[in-house]
């Protein structure tokens, strides 16, 4: 409802309040982590957009969604399969979160790929006009480098300081498997290539993997 996420005011797309993606990467992967409290989530595989949850009432009453998760695997790890739906049982989000030990998890990113080794571009402030329809509380870019006319990285906040993102922090599961923020910025970079690529807004409906690393540091300072 708007009395709980109130901060959706900034994220309308074609006149309606929308979900955002890294919301309901949000809710996913904590489900996820609350079904195999035991394990931790590694990856997400599969992310996909069936219908984007538009709050067109919102203002009167709350719209109800629902988790479903299945458990495809076990062993040492696990892989979990979730579908979120809509009170009329129609596919909104679905994506399949692999679960794993906290000691087997990668202890470091892979190295960046030659092509986007982030040298000799140019820092800008990101400019939330045009393609980028997002208000000020999603406002999570702070700079990006540009190569050329493509933007390649950028600087964002994080769930430690972004307002919107402790909203949902209550439940079985108050860890957030996926910094919601710093995938929101991932989501929004999209945006921006799409637009210096193609001349126009396009939202991503589909995303294939999303891997988790530990903390480098247990206080870590804000981004």
């Amino acid at each position: 409802s708007q009395h709980e996420h109130p901060h959706l005011v900034d994220h309308v797309v074609a006149s309606a309040p929308v979900v955002p993606v890294a919301l309901a990467v949000d809710w996913l992967t904590r489900s996820a982590a609350a079904h195999q409290p035991d394990l931790r989530v590694a990856e997400v595989r599969d992310l996909r957009v069936f219908k984007g949850i538009e709050l067109t009432d919102w203002r009167s009453a709350p719209m109800v969604v629902r988790l479903r998760a299945n458990t495809l695997s076990n062993g040492h790890g696990a892989q979990v399969s979730l579908r979120m739906t809509d009170a009329a049982d129609r596919p909104r989000y679905g994506a399949t979160v692999v679960m794993t030990g906290l000691a087997t998890i990668d202890a470091k990113p892979p190295a960046a790929p030659a092509e986007t080794v982030l040298s000799g571009g140019d820092w800008k402030p990101c400019v939330y006009a045009g393609a980028m329809f997002h208000g000020p509380a999603f406002q999570v870019i702070a700079d990006v480098m540009w190569a050329g006319s493509k933007p390649i990285a950028c600087r964002c906040q994080s769930a430690r300081t972004a307002s919107w993102a402790d909203v949902s922090d209550s439940g079985a599961c108050r860890e957030k498997p996926v910094d919601p923020v710093v995938f929101e910025a991932a989501m929004q970079m999209g945006v921006l290539y799409a637009d210096a690529e193609l001349g126009g807004a396009a939202l991503p409906t589909a995303v294939d993997r999303i891997r988790v690393f530990p903390s480098s540091s247990t206080s870590p300072e804000p981004a």
